[in-house]
């Protein structure tokens, strides 16, 4: 995870992003509800505070394709608003959740006056292009039951607790199938 690979003093930057969501309301998300849908205006970035949320989006027929999982101490919807684009992908929680909105503007403003803030989110969306090119590449030449494998050790990794001995995850048949 990324931020367990920034140096000392590129944590600043993700200290300072906490700071921005303290005196925010927290919106709780039911499980299976909507955070944001596709060709939605962005107004704002999304900070996971509790809970586990997917992005996806879906072809002309209607396939749902997983593109992305997220749980406590993430952050949605960033991209979009760095491109001045409607969102291209929609997010779902896949177990009650807690987020909290940071607004547009003010994300906006937080990022160009934060160094250290810039840093992270250049990280993190460098990061993200390395996964979409994983991505692509087991699309394109795994085996199936290879995916299957590969998704079951990513929700192993995204959302195993350290202090857990036995790791286990309430998942839908569905939502696995649309992740390989």
């Amino acid at each position: 995870k990324i931020t367990e690979q920034l140096p000392e003093n590129d944590s600043a930057g993700l200290n300072e992003l906490k700071k921005l969501c303290e005196n925010k309301k927290v919106r709780s998300v039911k499980k299976r509800e909507s955070l944001f849908t596709i060709s939605e205006f962005p107004s704002g970035v999304f900070y996971v505070m509790a809970g586990k949320i997917k992005t996806s989006i879906m072809n002309h027929e209607g396939k749902e394709f997983v593109t992305g999982l997220f749980k406590e101490g993430d952050f949605i919807g960033y991209s979009p608003i760095f491109l001045g684009k409607d969102y291209d992908y929609s997010a779902t929680a896949i177990e009650d959740s807690k987020v909290v909105k940071i607004p547009k503007e003010e994300f906006l403003n937080f990022y160009r006056e934060n160094r250290s803030a810039a840093q992270y989110f250049i990280k993190l969306l460098s990061e993200n292009i390395l996964v979409k090119e994983k991505q692509l590449l087991n699309l394109a030449c795994d085996s199936v039951r290879k995916r299957i494998a590969d998704s079951l050790i990513d929700l192993y990794n995204k959302y195993k607790k350290e202090n857990e001995d036995i790791f286990t995850i309430s998942i839908m048949r569905n939502d696995l199938a649309t992740m390989v």
